[in-house]
């Protein structure tokens, strides 16, 4: 895997993957995304691919998955987080709660790369609920 950032103006860069595909970060969240936010997206996006493949190899019929991310930082520099909480939302059947909650766990303690590559000392929080379709 590789990605490349060029500068623009200010603290505005440009990120660009393998396939060009191209992302905004600006530290001053005008024109693109902060670092920070970014991060909390990509923990999001990963455990929710996660969660998506698993519940469709258990044939867990849903009409949407959302997640919620939100970090606490601390106030001195660098201001990492100490504390990310995860709520899933999911559309479908109460009934499949058990399936839904599998598929966090499976996501958190085996295949989430994002996670795993994170500090262990940030406190992890996961909250789940499902809403009847």
């Amino acid at each position: 895997m590789k990605a490349a950032l060029k500068w623009e103006k200010d603290s505005l860069f440009r990120g660009e993957n393998e396939n060009g595909i191209t992302i905004a970060l600006d530290g001053c969240n005008k024109e693109g995304l902060e670092p920070m936010a970014l991060l909390l997206l990509s923990l999001g996006g990963s455990t929710g691919m996660n969660v998506i493949n698993i519940l469709n190899k258990m044939q867990v019929n849903y009409t949407d998955l959302s997640l919620q991310i939100e970090g606490e930082r601390y106030n001195e520099e660098p201001g990492h987080f100490r504390k990310i909480t995860l709520r899933y939302i999911l559309k479908g059947n109460k009934m499949m709660r058990d399936k839904f909650k599998r598929a966090i766990d499976l996501s958190m303690k085996k295949y989430c790369s994002v996670l795993h590559s994170l500090d262990k000392r940030i406190g992890i929080k996961i909250e789940y609920c499902i809403v009847d379709n």
